[in-house]
């Protein structure tokens, strides 16, 4: 008797010890939802409660502060740990992994070995051109474009006692970068070879000019804080094939393993429900990472380990002026580049992929590549190239502000207006260019409510977007709607649009709709008295827009086959394709010259 029951306390015991590992703890599955954020780093499309408790509100702070998320090793060194604070955005990085060197191979060297499927397609040559185009872009002249002020180095091999002003005394690490009164017209230069790691954002100053100097591989930021192949950071966890990594952030929403060979498939529900090599699960108030490989210890059977945090590599909010030039930008668990409310910026020459897949809140999950939220007033991405998006590639996008927000911030038009996407690389995302304005909130989140907010002079031209909806985030259990789409355009609350240029573009194969219009109202101006009205009934691009000036789509090339959707999906009416005439029939009521129209069957 005295037997049974020690081997009852044993067993229970071992669940108390365990059960968090083993059945996920604070974590369930992924459901559907849609877009609820105000805080300016959207989407999308997947619940997920494992590790994320933000609220949809952007003036109320993350609940989750209150818990103890223990520590993370930050400096290489798995002898150095140190704690995070209750207030997460208080935290500075006492010390930064740059490497010199060592930045990991483009997606192109990995391509062939990916899991994921190389699809031949009618853009291959185009694409390697395009690639090869932001690969090889050159140090631009900052000072012709106005950034005349001071100029500040930052190196992999530089020091952080150096005032950065010459290229002899660099500065070497972003959190250096932090400590100096950036001003107006200032610029800021990273050395071509180095790596930098971020554990936060740089935070963009207003009219302050990032970019890269030197020779080499342009500059890299990756939102991994080490490479973690290294066997000595790996243990066994109580699992058969379950190893466990120390990391602490908010959310873990991507780990890629050897460049892409592997992309991890997200675990909600512990550690049991891992089951395949790269399937992982994190449990934040352990501040544990879990992956299953069944060849022993991932630190020795991979090159490359990234586990992506939940962050973006630039944070320009609310600031004018800001230019990010020449980087490569990869393993971000949020987003890309992060502009909120950010008039006359530009991105360029930049790569930027394998980012998303964290927890926005209780109840989504996001990842954009290069992402303008809540209006601005002129806007340029050129010459860039994005790719395994875990949603969209480029997107102006966002909600109204809140009362508390406006008296925060000020008021804003919240109007997108003068943005211009020209000659960009689009590939492997969920979506490739989405483009929608919410609701005016109250500060409990409210309903959704008419707004009059204005897309205006928006021109979408001479970019190549392909193979959406077959990237990372596309593969089976990554996200409940694994679509993929080149256009989406839809508003909870109908915005107003006038002189939307959609021109001269490809659009090469993707797994739902070319394009999915979600608008059921069609709001037009009268050109009399400028004075906007309704006009109601069923949108289409051509019964009612061309002739008031508002969606101008034309000379455009479509590449399309049979997949899970078809053609064209707007409010009402579901355009699909099945051969070459009813494809070019559906097309031409959406572009009103296409350049050429291709079914491959």
């Amino acid at each position: 008797m005295k037997k049974l029951i020690a081997l009852l306390l044993s067993v229970c015991l071992f669940a108390a010890c365990c059960g968090c590992d083993l059945f996920g703890g604070d974590s369930s599955a992924d459901t559907s939802s849609k877009k609820t954020s105000s805080t300016g780093s959207e989407d999308n499309s997947s619940v997920d409660n494992s590790d994320s408790t933000d609220s949809s509100d952007g003036d109320v702070s993350d609940t989750s502060s209150s818990v103890n998320r223990g520590s993370v090793d930050l400096s290489g060194d798995p002898s150095k740990s140190y704690l995070i604070p209750d207030d997460e955005e208080d935290y500075s990085l006492r010390e930064q992994v740059v490497e010199w060197g060592t930045s990991t191979p483009t997606l192109e060297t990995a391509w062939e070995k990916m899991t994921l499927p190389h699809l031949k397609t009618s853009t291959d040559e185009i694409a390697a051109t395009m690639r090869k185009n932001v690969i090889d872009s050159k140090n631009s002249d900052y000072k012709a474009k106005g950034y005349t002020g001071t100029t500040y180095y930052i190196s992999a091999k530089g020091d952080d006692s150096n005032d950065g002003k010459s290229e002899k005394s660099p500065i070497k690490t972003t959190t250096a970068l932090a400590r100096i009164p950036l001003k107006k017209g200032d610029a800021v230069l990273f050395e071509r070879g180095g790596v930098w790691r971020l554990s936060r954002a740089i935070v963009a100053v207003e009219g302050v000019y990032y970019g890269s100097y030197g020779k080499g591989e342009k500059p890299a930021l990756y939102g991994s804080p080490d490479n973690y192949a290294k066997a000595e950071y790996w243990k066994p966890a109580n699992l058969k094939n379950v190893w466990k990594l120390g990391i602490s952030d908010t959310s873990i929403g991507l780990v890629v393993i050897n460049n892409g060979e592997i992309v991890g498939k997200r675990k909600a529900d512990g550690i049991l429900s891992l089951e395949k090599n790269g399937d992982f699960y994190f449990n934040r108030q352990m501040s544990t990472l879990y992956l299953y490989c069944d060849a022993g210890n991932p630190g020795k059977v991979y090159t490359d380990i990234e586990a992506c945090l939940n962050k973006a590599a630039f944070d320009v909010n609310r600031v004018a002026g800001v230019t990010v030039d020449n980087f490569k930008i990869k393993y971000f668990g949020r987003l890309g580049v992060d502009l909120a409310a950010a008039d006359n910026s530009v991105v360029s020459n930049c790569e930027v992929g394998f980012i998303g897949g964290a927890s926005q809140n209780a109840t989504t999950r996001l990842g954009n590549a290069i992402q303008m939220w809540q209006g601005c007033d002129g806007h340029l991405v050129e010459n860039c190239w994005t790719y395994q998006i875990y949603d969209t590639g480029l997107t102006p996008q966002g909600d109204s502000l809140t009362p508390k927000q406006r008296a925060k911030f000020g008021t804003h038009e919240e109007d997108y207006k003068n943005i211009t996407y020209r000659n960009n690389l689009i590939e492997y995302c969920a979506l490739s260019i989405e483009m929608w304005h919410g609701n005016h909130n109250d500060d409990k989140g409210g309903k959704w409510n008419y707004t009059d907010a204005v897309f205006e002079n928006i021109h979408i031209e001479n970019n190549v977007s392909r193979l959406a909806g077959y990237g990372w985030s596309s593969m089976p259990g990554q996200r409940p709607d694994p679509h993929g789409e080149h256009l989406i355009f839809y508003a909870h609350a109908y915005p107003y649009a006038r002189n939307v240029y959609i021109e001269n573009n490809i659009f090469d194969l993707c797994d739902a709709w070319i394009c999915r219009w979600e608008f059921n109202l069609n709001y037009s101006e009268d050109t009399n008295d400028s004075t906007r009205k309704k006009v109601n009934g069923v949108v289409t691009p051509i019964n009612n827009n061309y002739k008031n000036g508002i969606w101008i789509i034309r000379n455009n090339t479509y590449y399309h086959g049979k997949n899970r959707s078809g053609g064209i999906n707007w409010y009402g009416s579901q355009k699909t394709g099945s051969g070459q005439t009813s494809l070019e029939n559906i097309i031409k009521q959406f572009d009103q010259s296409p350049a050429k129209v291709v079914w491959i069957d």
